[in-house]
């Protein structure tokens, strides 16, 4: 596993920072929230890891969307990774559009 850090400061952009900046960033920062909305009371989240969960085998994973909440069998596990804020705020927007079309 790589040992590299990323902060996403106030302007959505992605810095790369020693262990105890992102440490200290990461306990106490609402940037990394990239998107949160219940939909009858299934939670849909995309927010910025800051550190690569693609362990550094090419581009850094650094965003993940999950959907918290649901006991329908469609919606469990749902789990998407990125490597650009562009792609995770376009994964959440997906995600909630397939909630969406699960609860028609």
């Amino acid at each position: 596993m790589n040992n590299e850090y990323w902060i996403l400061n106030k302007n959505r952009k992605i810095k790369k920072v020693d262990l105890m900046t992102w440490a200290k960033w990461f306990k106490s920062s609402q940037d990394r929230i990239i998107g949160k909305d219940i939909i009858k009371g299934i939670r849909v989240s995309t927010v910025f890891l800051g550190i690569d969960h693609g362990f550094g085998l090419g581009k850094p994973i650094l965003f993940e969307t999950i959907i918290f909440g649901s006991n329908l069998k469609k919606l469990q596990g749902y789990q998407e990774r990125y490597h650009t804020l562009q792609e995770a705020e376009k994964g959440h927007k997906d995600a909630i559009e397939f909630v969406n079309s699960i609860l028609k």
